[in-house]
């Protein structure tokens, strides 16, 4: 799907062929689209103008798609769309200069879009998520509380089920895995995590404080792992993460600190959750491990050279099998990659000969894309001498977004001063094949 100042929208699809082809296209009446998403069960798309105007499309059962809602936001203009995990929910917010509304949709059994809720505020920022189980919304206000809302049993309506800390001013917000719990900070330098029980009541089960005494701070970031039975936070005054475990009696508590001597980019888990991630200004990156003790132990470490033609911005990731974890930075050429293997990291690194802009993984961890000024290099996983060996070159003039899909079959390339995109195959024979449905840029087999 792609989005334009055009006032339009397109889906394409692929045949059984494998070619792609246009779907269907999306008007707006004026002013361009802001922005176009799927939701999580790919049947809907919402589109999102900055003429006061969003549109929600279903496939329907023989694959067409077509129009199902269009909604009318207040005066102002709209900030995001988005749709709840269970893809029955649309949730709008939309401001003015003074004033923030959210609003939230609902789709009946027989596929109809009708409105549910209004939530008005009076502020001219407001953030609202959905919880992964659908069923709660989080609202924060700048310079002001946090509220969570509940829909009823039969999902009709939604109203407010708790203010948190009702003295508090909250800066943001965000639920664990199932929903379950919700953690929040605050501009005192803590952050609350409160859970909800049987009954639908949301209760405070701790309250950690931040040892900074600078006079400005800034909470970066609260995130849960994937079994959300810990949580990290980041203070930038402290250069520190605290992780936090909730036990099997459901309590919580501080189980870790680790330190770092420059500002923290925003922490990760592994999807197994049994490693955290950090990684700060100073272009190091810190891997803790959870031990058999429950105890969180540093279990890898990278040190980037520092840079003096040009300033570094270093990344970090896991493969989503969590066997993997790769860091590179802009300033240098050499991908960083650990396996994890016999309880530690191992070791090991790329030449790419280029300095990198960006490097991930696919979906199954079984490739490495990497993208440089002018060419994108993909590697694949050998298990049998446990490296990296690299598989397709694309060239391209300048800079360049790519990414993989999620079956691994195909590479998406943009070129960033064009604004033109490349559907590439990958095959298991060729690696990579001419890009669909022509080609217009030299590729590289090796």
């Amino acid at each position: 799907m792609t989005a334009s100042r055009d006032s339009t929208a397109k889906i394409y699809g692929q045949d059984s062929t494998g070619e792609w082809a246009l779907k269907t296209i999306i008007n707006h009446d004026s002013g361009w689209i802001k922005s176009a998403i799927f939701s999580a069960d790919d049947s809907h798309v919402i589109t999102l103008s900055d003429k006061q105007t969003a549109k929600i499309y279903g496939q329907d059962s023989n694959g067409e798609w077509t129009e199902k809602a269009i909604i009318q936001y207040p005066a102002g203009y709209a900030r995001s769309a988005t749709f709840s995990a269970d893809s029955h929910h649309a949730m709008l917010i939309s401001k003015t200069n003074t004033n923030s509304t959210v609003q939230i949709y609902g789709r009946d059994s027989n596929g109809e879009w009708t409105q549910r809720a209004t939530i008005n505020n009076n502020s001219d920022w407001v953030a609202a998520n959905f919880s992964p189980d659908s069923h709660n919304v989080l609202i924060t206000v700048n310079k002001g509380i946090a509220q969570i809302y509940g829909q009823n049993s039969s999902g009709d309506t939604w109203t407010k089920k708790s203010t948190p800390e009702p003295n508090q001013t909250a800066l943001l917000g965000t639920f664990n895995t199932d929903g379950s719990h919700v953690a929040i900070t605050y501009n005192d330098r803590s952050t609350g995590i409160y859970g909800q029980d049987l009954t639908g009541e949301w209760t405070k089960k701790i309250l950690i404080k931040n040892n900074d005494d600078t006079v400005y701070f800034h909470l970066v970031e609260t995130i849960f792992s994937n079994d959300g039975h810990f949580v990290m936070i980041t203070c930038d005054g402290n250069k520190a993460v605290k992780i936090c475990e909730q036990s099997s009696n459901g309590e919580w508590t501080e189980k870790a600190t680790i330190q770092h001597q420059a500002q923290i980019h925003p922490p990760t888990f592994s999807p197994d959750s049994l490693h955290a991630l950090t990684c700060s200004d100073n272009d190091n990156v810190q891997i803790h491990s959870r031990v058999a003790n429950d105890e969180w132990i540093n279990t890898a470490t990278t040190q980037y050279p520092p840079c003096i033609l040009r300033s570094n911005t270093t990344s970090a990731t896991f493969s989503a099998d969590s066997r993997h974890m790769l860091t590179s930075s802009t300033s240098h050429t050499t991908i960083t990659t650990y396996r994890w293997a016999c309880e530690k990291w191992i070791k090991s690194t790329t030449s790419v000969n280029e300095p990198i802009i960006a490097a991930t993984f696919s979906f199954d961890g079984s490739h490495m894309i990497v993208t440089t000024y002018g060419i994108v290099k993909i590697y694949r996983w050998n298990s049998t001498d446990n490296t990296w060996n690299e598989k397709a070159q694309i060239e391209h003039i300048g800079a360049c977004i790519a990414s993989i899909s999620a079956d691994g079959g195909h590479v998406v390339t943009v070129d960033i001063d064009s604004g033109v995109a490349k559907i590439w195959s990958l095959s298991l024979e060729k690696n990579i094949s001419a890009p669909l449905p022509t080609p217009s840029k030299k590729m590289k087999l090796r």
